[in-house]
């Protein structure tokens, strides 16, 4: 199903959003300084209806080393600076995760309108590690169209194949209250597949509809896609395929590779590719207007050793009629 949203809005972490040119902002928190007692006048307890999930979306957000693992590539942890201070100006070391999202068939017709609450209650997160290999995956065109299968082939950066292994404490509320008979086991050790290519012909011609993309030569250059492969049943000797499609958009944001921080001490700290403990790469943002934004990178720049922060967002979640649960797990022998 597709998330006409994502046309305009990129999932960013850190509780971030990115809207065109829309400043980076962090989620305000507030305390609870109200100690009087309000048992007696809060309000009842109202059970949620059990979400329906109808559809799977999947985004990758970290870095992506173009020459790692000897120019196979590598995905990578990312530093994000501390915009507000609140880490004494240590930037955070944070994980290089695909965020998976199982939707509602009503999130799909939630209008532009609808808000972040109404969005999520439609919504289970989850956000999973990728145990991955450098591969060499098929990727082609999806068929927007029928909503199913591909056109023609498309030529990958690079891309990586293996598992998702979920993060359970990170699921949002509502899958918890998945309806009967659907769970996150079924996704949680999925095989799953990425691959970085240029923006596809469909994203590309939906962008270029836009009132604000012929103007902004940063965006075009930074825009690409990430090529999302799952089992599909198929009728081949496995009984499933694995092509990559353009279901998912990205931006390359540049990092500065320097920029160390060990996990342990959390201290910045000289760059020591043997280290086991350090994270490096922190990415980068300009102040404009007296707002934090991206520094956004050009992916026809340093070609063959592009390491950036990529950060992607789902433009179509894939419809579980068009799945076999069943075969999520499967791995060729």
């Amino acid at each position: 199903m597709q998330d006409w949203k994502s046309l305009l809005l990129l999932g960013l972490p850190l509780a971030l959003v990115a809207c065109g040119d829309k400043d980076i902002e962090e989620e305000e928190t507030t305390e609870d300084t109200d100690t009087e007692d309000t048992s007696d006048t809060e309000e009842p307890v109202v059970d949620n209806p059990p979400l329906v999930p109808a559809a799977i979306g999947f985004e990758y957000a970290g870095i992506w080393n173009e020459a790692g693992n000897d120019g196979a590539g590598s995905l990578d942890p990312y530093l994000f600076p501390d915009l507000n201070n609140e880490n004494e100006g240590l930037p955070f070391a944070l994980g290089n995760l695909v965020t998976v999202t199982l939707s509602s068939v009503e999130y799909f017709s939630l209008g532009s309108s609808a808000t972040d609450e109404e969005r999520d209650f439609e919504t289970c997160t989850v956000l999973a590690d990728f145990a991955y290999s450098p591969a060499n995956l098929l990727a082609q065109n999806f068929d927007w169209t029928s909503g199913t299968g591909g056109l023609d082939n498309v030529e990958l950066w690079q891309s990586f194949e293996g598992t998702l292994v979920f993060r359970l404490d990170s699921a949002s509320d509502r899958c918890a209250e998945l309806d009967e008979g659907h769970s996150l086991d079924t996704f949680d050790g999925m095989r799953f597949g990425i691959g970085m290519g240029p923006l596809s012909t469909y994203m590309a011609g939906e962008f270029e509809s836009t009132d604000w993309w012929a103007d902004d030569a940063d965006a075009q250059a930074s825009y690409h896609t990430q090529y999302i492969a799952v089992n599909h049943p198929a009728e081949t000797d496995l009984g499933f395929n694995f092509v990559a499609y353009d279901w998912t958009s990205a931006i390359m944001v540049k990092v500065d590779p320097e920029k160390c921080v060990d996990v342990e001490s959390g201290e910045v700290v000289d760059a020591d590719p043997e280290s086991a403990t350090q994270v490096c790469g922190e990415v980068l943002t300009v102040e404009e207007d007296g707002s934090s934004n991206y520094d956004l990178a050009d992916q026809n720049e340093n070609f063959g050793s592009r390491q950036v922060y990529v950060s992607g967002s789902s433009w179509w979640y894939e419809d579980y009629p068009n799945l076999d649960l069943d075969l999520m797990k499967e791995y060729p022998e």
